[in-house]
Parts: structure tokens; C-alpha cells; sequence
């Protein structure tokens, strides 16, 4: 995962803070206001495109808290399939795992 957050990073012009992979119960992901992203080791189990979904997501919420119209405006322009990517993960339910 560490190498895809820092390919994904690289692409989209991010400075990736520092990454810790733990299993998590209810977030596949999550970012610090310093830059700090955590993700679920889960992730190794969902397709890769879903994982770049989570990875970029939290890569944008090291430029932008929340999930407002900003938020969703700048992920869209990385990765225009961003809504369907999101729906395509809800099928992957934490509590199956």
C-alpha cells in the first residue's frame, strides 16, 4: 500500500505524510490535518481501482477537510469516475471481513 500511496501521490502532485496500515472496523480510510493517512490493511482485498479510490480520497483530505462541494469538486477532477468508484465500494461491507 505504501507503494501505491506514494505512486498515486507523485501522479496527482501530493507530499504523502506519514502512512499507517492498520485494520480498522468501520473506515477504510482516514487523513490527519497534518497530512498523517491511515488506511485498513483491508484494502489488500477490494479490487486496485477501489483501493486508488480510498488512497486518493484521503490523498485529498490532506488539501481539503470534510466532504463538501470542494471535496468532491477536486476528487472528481483527479479521477472523474470517483461517485461510481464510491458506489462500487459500499458492496464491500468492513463487517464481512
Amino acid at each position: 500500500m505504501a507503494g501505491r500511496l506514494e505512486a498515486l501521490a507523485g501522479q496527482h502532485g501530493f507530499r504523502a505524510g506519514r502512512l499507517s496500515v492498520r485494520r480498522q472496523a468501520t473506515l477504510w480510510g482516514s487523513a490527519s490535518r497534518s497530512g498523517r493517512i491511515q488506511l485498513n490493511v483491508l484494502l489488500a482485498a477490494v479490487p486496485p481501482d477501489l483501493a486508488d479510490y480510498v488512497i486518493l480520497h484521503e490523498l485529498v483530505h490532506t488539501r481539503v477537510r470534510g466532504h463538501g462541494r470542494d471535496f468532491w469538486s477536486e476528487l472528481g477532477r483527479l479521477m472523474p469516475d470517483a461517485r461510481r468508484r464510491q458506489a462500487r465500494l459500499r458492496e464491500y461491507s468492513l463487517a464481512l471481513f
